[in-house]
């Protein structure tokens, strides 16, 4: 999986609430794939970034190739979106996000 985006590292104490919409095809269009999902990440004062529950899907993911994907991750305590282009296909992949604090 590759990061499309990064979040600023999260501060002790905070919380992020993000909600993304991913799409990507490749250059003639025969493969595609879009996503909207949820997710809430904390970091307790003196612990890691961590996910609160599950990532939630808002929409049936479209993909027209099981090998795509679109996941969260968390990187030290930044919280990455990232996808799977299949290993075989060049997917231009655009990301609409959202991304509340507390």
């Amino acid at each position: 999986l590759t990061a499309i985006w990064t979040s600023p590292d999260l501060a002790q104490g905070a919380r992020v609430n993000l909600q993304v919409y991913v799409t990507g095809s490749n250059a003639d269009g025969t493969v595609y794939a879009t996503y909207k999902k949820e997710a809430q990440y904390y970091r307790a004062t003196g612990g890691s970034t961590a996910l609160q529950g599950s990532v939630a899907d808002l929409m049936t993911p479209r993909e027209s190739d099981a090998g795509l994907d679109c996941d969260f991750n968390v990187s030290g305590n930044a919280v990455e979106v990232r996808v799977n282009d299949g290993g075989v296909d060049t997917v231009d992949w655009k990301a609409w996000i959202e991304a509340r604090t507390a």
